[in-house]
């Protein structure tokens, strides 16, 4: 599947629930650009959401239940981990929701 198909299914009313949740199997895409090409969204249809989307909230909560207390990091400190760890997860899904390759 190309990016035009992807863009397709991802354009398709049938795809998505109440407008907002988007599911469909037949796109590979973990995560997809949002209905109104503003922010991301999952693709709810695809098996490794269920992998994938637990790790991204992990991720978003190590900073601050396991980095700072283990290395006594102060207010500065922790919102400069969530600064990295919030343009990792903006980075990966740019680079998933851009289609496929």
């Amino acid at each position: 599947m190309n990016r035009d198909q992807a863009e397709q299914l991802r354009k398709d009313d049938r795809h998505w629930w109440l407008g907002i949740v988007y599911r469909c199997k037949d796109d590979p895409r973990i995560i997809v650009r949002n209905r109104w090409r503003f922010g991301w969204t999952w693709n709810f249809a695809n098996p490794y959401v269920l992998i994938v989307l637990p790790l991204c909230v992990a991720f978003f909560l190590a900073p601050i239940l396991v980095i700072a207390p283990a290395v006594g990091a102060g207010r500065g400190e922790l919102m400069a981990m969530y600064g990295v760890v919030f343009l990792v997860l903006i980075g990966f899904a740019h680079f998933s929701a851009s289609g496929p390759r």
